[in-house]
């Protein structure tokens, strides 16, 4: 007598629910891959060199990328941001270089006796002086200046030997790496001041998709209530990590429990700035 097979046991789950799953999954990595494309033709180019409007040359696209190892080596991620992404126990860099730029850019045109000075840096700020075909970015003379003092400036910030603003004493004392650090905030902030159609590389989609940029046709920089964060003084929060540092246990905890509030805030409004920034 022939022994019959025993019957196939059945999916334990639908086949329509395995199909469901299957789509979703396709789905979801089609649309990552359609942001990473995206995120590529968007990303802001660094440049082969910066220049003044004179001629001089500031710093080169190699020094950007190096002051960007120099910040992660740091581990400056872990204690401030740049475009947003990073901690918050320091400044977001990118922002803190656009505001002492101005303020510097707005002493230089004032000194000279500019009746209009602060118009003069936002116009400065708003220009899009990036040529795709050579790699070159132009920076006003006022530009240049700023550039160069935000040097002594981090200079003097990273290498303090307190440690009221949440950093190792002598944190960075190379002249090299100084520079090449404000080189990466400088391009940094002035990926967030323009454009990114204007920032585009000159792919073959954006040549046929986008209309040329140019000064005139740029967006502006600001809205009135941008301008004021502009021009506004720094954050307090080198105050508040000097108390969870070096404050008796009462600040302490205070400062722990009125932190995450804060941050969560911080967060919000860093990211919604940049976002309106990035996308002119």
């Amino acid at each position: 007598m022939a022994v019959q097979a025993p019957a196939r046991r059945g999916l334990l789950v639908s086949r329509v629910w395995l199909q469901a799953v299957g789509v979703v999954v396709l789905f979801g990595f089609l649309i990552l891959g359609l942001l990473a494309y995206r995120t590529y033709l968007d990303e802001p180019p660094i440049p082969t060199k910066v220049v003044s409007t004179s001629g001089q040359v500031l710093f080169t696209g190699k020094e950007i990328s190096r002051g960007q190892q120099v910040f992660l080596g740091n581990g400056l991620m872990e204690y401030g941001s740049v475009f947003g992404h990073g901690a918050y126990l320091g400044p977001d860099f990118t922002a803190d270089y656009l505001h002492r730029a101005a303020l510097s850019a707005q002493a230089t045109y004032a000194g000279q006796g500019s009746a209009n000075a602060r118009q003069q840096v936002i116009n400065d700020f708003q220009a899009n002086r990036y040529d795709k075909g050579t790699g070159r970015l132009v920076y006003t003379d006022a530009q240049a200046r700023a550039f160069t003092a935000l040097q002594g400036y981090y200079g003097r910030y990273f290498g303090d030997p307190k440690t009221d603003k949440g950093l190792r004493p002598h944190l960075i004392t190379s002249a090299r790496d100084i520079h090449d650090l404000t080189a990466f905030f400088s391009w940094s902030a002035w990926a967030a001041c323009v454009s990114a159609q204007s920032r585009a590389r000159p792919t073959l989609a954006s040549k046929l998709e986008r209309p040329a940029c140019s000064a005139s046709k740029a967006p502006a920089l600001t809205s009135a209530s941008t301008t004021r964060r502009l021009m506004r003084p720094r954050s307090t929060r080198a105050q508040k990590s000097n108390r969870l540092v070096n404050g008796p246990p009462a600040s302490r905890a205070a400062t722990i429990a009125s932190a995450s509030t804060l941050n969560e805030r911080s967060h919000s409004a860093t990211m919604a700035r940049y976002s309106s920034w990035l996308k002119g």
